[in-house]
């Protein structure tokens, strides 16, 4: 069920944060039990949670204020920031579960939306520009990592199998490389994804420490 966390005054701490092109950090003022989750490419944007209950955001030109939540989204936690700022992807939470969102000025908080029935979204990483979103999804439809543009809607990088990401974690700031983890003999093998190359593993921990070739194999979505 979607709670809506009110913003009240609470206990803060100041944060040492530093000023690009300028001498001498600002202290920024910081809820006690929040967590810096994420910052822009120059360093002007920070984002971050109050535990589990609220997304921040802070520019030393408007200080710290909270990502709004709306009637449908809540925002729980944020995973990533565009490198100018001004694009914030994580997890709200919603009268069905939790899902992926992506949040900008200019078009607020918005649900990602996944084929099928959804089970539960997250996303986790984004493109320098913002255009790119990553995370994982479980639907009725497919189980695993995706990959997200206005232009493509969601692409499922392959689900739980070798020939895909069971889970992608982040994305360079073109938007065309992609890191997460697929399931292994053995465990878990980390993983880089594009879309012309596919998923390429790099061996789980134990086989990568007694010298093991990387595999590649070809991803489902193009």
């Amino acid at each position: 069920m979607r709670r809506t966390f009110p913003w009240i005054a609470i206990p803060v701490l100041l944060f040492a944060m530093p000023q690009p092109g300028r001498a001498g950090p600002m202290l920024v003022p910081v809820a006690v039990g929040a967590d810096f989750t994420a910052i822009s490419a120059d360093g002007s944007t920070v984002v971050g949670n109050i535990g589990g209950t609220g997304v921040f955001r802070w520019t030393a030109a408007e200080g710290l204020r909270p990502v709004p939540a709306t009637r449908e989204l809540s925002p729980l936690w944020a995973t990533g920031v565009s490198a100018d700022g001004s694009v914030v992807v994580g997890v709200a939470d919603t009268d069905a579960g939790q899902r992926a969102f992506r949040w900008s000025e200019a078009e607020g908080l918005v649900e990602i939306a996944m084929p099928g029935s959804v089970i539960s979204s997250e996303a986790r990483g984004v493109s320098g520009d913002g255009s790119v979103v990553v995370g994982s999804a479980s639907t009725d439809l497919f189980s695993g990592a995706f990959r997200w543009s206005e232009a493509t809607g969601v692409l499922s990088l392959g689900g739980s199998g070798e020939a895909g990401l069971a889970d992608a974690w982040g994305i360079s700031r073109d938007g065309v490389t992609i890191v997460g983890d697929r399931p292994a003999p053995g465990g878990q093998e980390a993983s880089r994804w594009t879309a012309t190359g596919g998923s390429r593993g790099w061996g789980t921990c134990l086989a990568g420490s007694r010298g093991a070739s990387p595999g590649a194999s070809p991803a489902t979505a193009e």
